[in-house]
């Protein structure tokens, strides 16, 4: 016995439960409220309608007014049981700093948290100057003057050059520096000074005015240590004015001008 198959056929319009559902208008969606670094970019997509899930429960989006750069959206309490607190109304004001830059700007740049900028001072300036002298060159070290031959006091030395010009003055320099030199030679031989060496010697007195080449032969030979010979004169004598075989017993060593020097004869 064949049992006849029932087909089902589909049910009229309005017919099945579903189609009796009042269908939800598509902007009214339930919404959580998402992490702060996406919340600008939600809350610029909230539209009349919408409903936000949170934790004290359900929020209607009762009313979103836009103003120049701010919007305002108006929030209803809805109770568990579907109805509308009515008496709880929140208004948010968003200001164009926040709502207006989260909505205009690319999902990228609305991720990224807005940091106000520092206010860079100007920092303090130090001003220097540096003042190059040119470096002078190190002079060179004055020479000194050497030491004396033979250390004179002033009166010693207008003594000898008294005594220079009273013998040899008129003379040429080197004349007068050979009567100077047999000084020199008597003071270091006998270990006396020049006055002792006039006396002993018996030279000429003192001549009131010295001349020039008297005091210059003083200098050269005295100062300086300069010398007409390298021989150790001692006498000399003028054969125009006086004879002297004292003196020509002695060793014979030059003669210059009117003079004639000797040095000591050696001892026998």
């Amino acid at each position: 016995m064949n049992q006849a198959k029932k087909r089902s056929h589909p049910s009229a319009p309005g017919s099945s439960r579903e189609s009796q559902r009042p269908r939800k208008s598509p902007a009214a969606t339930k919404k959580s409220i998402p992490h702060p670094d996406h919340f600008a970019k939600w809350l610029s997509e909230l539209q009349a309608g919408d409903r936000i899930k949170t934790s004290k429960g359900i929020l209607k989006v009762a009313r979103v007014e836009t103003s120049g750069a701010a919007k305002a959206i108006t929030l209803e309490r809805q109770r568990p049981a579907g109805g509308l607190a009515g008496a709880a109304i929140l208004a948010l004001a968003l200001l164009a700093g926040t709502i207006a830059a989260a909505c205009t700007e690319s999902p990228q740049a609305a991720q990224e948290p807005q940091v106000q900028k520092a206010v860079e001072l100007p920092a303090p300036t130090l001003s220097m100057t540096i003042v190059r002298q040119p470096s002078k060159a190190p002079e060179p070290p004055v020479p000194s003057a050497p030491a004396p031959r033979y250390e004179l006091t002033v009166e010693e030395r207008k003594l000898l050059e008294s005594v220079v010009t009273a013998e040899a003055g008129g003379e040429p320099l080197e004349g007068q520096m050979a009567v100077a030199q047999c000084i020199l030679n008597a003071c270091e031989y006998k270990g006396i000074r020049p006055r002792e060496a006039v006396e002993v010697y018996q030279y000429a007195g003192a001549c009131p005015e010295p001349l020039e080449g008297a005091v210059e032969a003083v200098e050269a030979v005295f100062d300086e240590g300069q010398t007409v010979t390298d021989e150790p004169i001692l006498f000399f004598y003028n054969p125009d004015r006086c004879s002297s075989d004292w003196h020509e017993s002695q060793s014979y060593v030059m003669t210059i001008c009117c003079h004639r020097f000797f040095k000591e004869a050696p001892h026998e």
